[in-house]
């Protein structure tokens, strides 16, 4: 039997690869993680999964009667075609969408997990294609954190809070006492990143916590949001009404004139506008603890103590990713920062305020840059939004939607990959 060890990446983690005759059997962990992922097991039942695409395939209908055979989606079977087929047939449709309706009928912005690393990130080397080809439609923001790359740049002047560098866990474990997590920190979450990474970190951070004498509140639906590492208290919230929860935190901060107003004067704009939607005075509505409970299903007396916690003491806030993947996703993110704000007193400033998620994945710093290659700007300075639906909303007052149509002919040209690599793992998204 010929048996070795071939290292490999991932989106959750280095490994090495057990091969045995040429077959990927199983993962052993890269030597230097102290917390691998226990995904890794799944690495070799993901390579030969009998529901794997292992080449490509056409839809039946299409393969026979060309674009026209529309009406066969959903219904029909997929032929197994050869790689060079497969090829021709798509410089074949771009050719030809090129030709009738130019650069602008080429969507090249679709997002995938494909590969762990990002000199051969799929999506990277098809908008790198794509643009030296002629041009296309590229996208803006992503499906993962979209809302806030776009809504906080005109709050906090940056995306920095969900992409990071961020505050070192280190620090936060010296100078926090109060840690306080919307959405929670599942460890399984904190576990995958895109482009992967080979030193997972967070599960040791949350015991630095736990040894610092930090104390932890998980703001979540589920339990288990908050790692047992930290021992965290839990306080159960229905989901979705974050919102409501911190609106009236900061109601009760206001109210009971523990919030600080040198601060939110001199570092702060807007707060006299919103200061009226949270007494009531714009609606008659108080967004006080008791209308809070009723939709969060959170004690009202639960949310005053927390606010009077968050007060005393150095606090930090987080907030998960998944807060702002929902219509009106802006809302939470930006009561989290009026929250935070409004508890900022000049003798107890609160910690800091980020994304769990994206200090999970952005730490330790990166001492170098990536690999990068070199690619040729778009030519063609048209983009969509995705997903393609746009939500305006005014700074407190309840929100309206509007949907983003886009009107041009579109062929969507997909990222992910099915190259016939030794191993492809990562062309499994969980």
């Amino acid at each position: 039997m010929n048996r070795k060890l071939v290292p490999h990446h991932s989106n959750w983690g280095a490994f090495n690869a057990v091969v045995e005759d040429g077959k990927v059997v199983g993962a052993v962990p890269f030597e230097l993680d102290p917390d691998p992922s226990p995904l890794i097991d799944g690495i070799a039942d993901a390579v030969h999964s009998p529901t794997r695409i292992p080449c490509p395939m056409v839809r039946a209908g299409w393969l026979k009667d060309g674009r026209t055979s529309g009406q066969g989606r959903g219904r029909e079977p997929f032929v197994r075609v050869t790689w060079e087929r497969a090829i021709d047939l798509v410089a074949g449709e771009l050719a030809r969408v090129r030709r009738e309706y130019g650069p602008s009928g080429i969507m090249g912005g679709s997002q995938g997990w494909s590969s762990a690393g990002h000199f051969y990130e799929a999506r990277g080397q098809l908008r790198r294609f794509l643009a030296a080809s002629g041009g296309f439609v590229d996208q803006t923001s992503n499906y993962s954190f979209g809302t806030a790359l776009t809504f906080l740049p005109h709050i906090l002047g940056s995306a920095q809070a969900v992409t990071g560098p961020l505050t070192s866990w280190s620090s936060i474990a010296l100078n926090t006492r109060l840690f306080v997590m919307f959405g929670g920190a599942n460890p399984k979450n904190t576990q995958v990143a895109k482009g992967g990474c080979a030193w997972h970190g967070t599960s040791g951070a949350f015991a630095a916590l736990a040894r610092a004498g930090v104390r932890v509140i998980n703001v979540s639906p589920i339990r288990d949001d908050g790692p047992d590492a930290i021992g965290p208290e839990w306080i159960a919230i229905r989901p979705n009404t974050d919102t409501a929860m911190m609106l009236a935190l900061a109601h009760t901060l206001l109210t009971e004139r523990r919030h600080d107003e040198a601060f939110l004067t001199r570092y702060c704009n807007g707060f006299p506008r919103v200061l009226p939607y949270l007494t009531g005075a714009a609606d008659s509505q108080p967004k006080d603890t008791a209308w809070a409970a009723a939709i969060t299903g959170v004690p009202a007396e639960t949310i005053r103590k927390l606010a009077r916690q968050m007060a005393a003491t150095r606090t930090m806030l987080t907030a998960s990713w998944s807060l702002q993947r929902a219509d009106h996703g802006e809302q939470p993110y930006w009561r989290w920062c009026c929250s935070r704000h409004a508890s900022a007193r000049s003798d107890c400033r609160a910690a800091d305020l980020a994304s769990v998620m994206a200090r999970a994945h952005a730490w330790p710093s990166r001492r170098c840059s990536f690999p990068a290659r070199r690619c040729r700007r778009c030519p063609i300075p048209r983009s969509l939004p995705y997903p393609p639906r746009a939500s305006r909303t005014a700074c407190c007052a309840p929100a309206s939607a509007t949907t983003t149509t886009a009107t041009a002919r579109l062929i969507w040209i997909s990222a992910w990959s099915t190259g016939p690599a030794a191993i492809r793992s990562t062309t499994i998204k969980t």
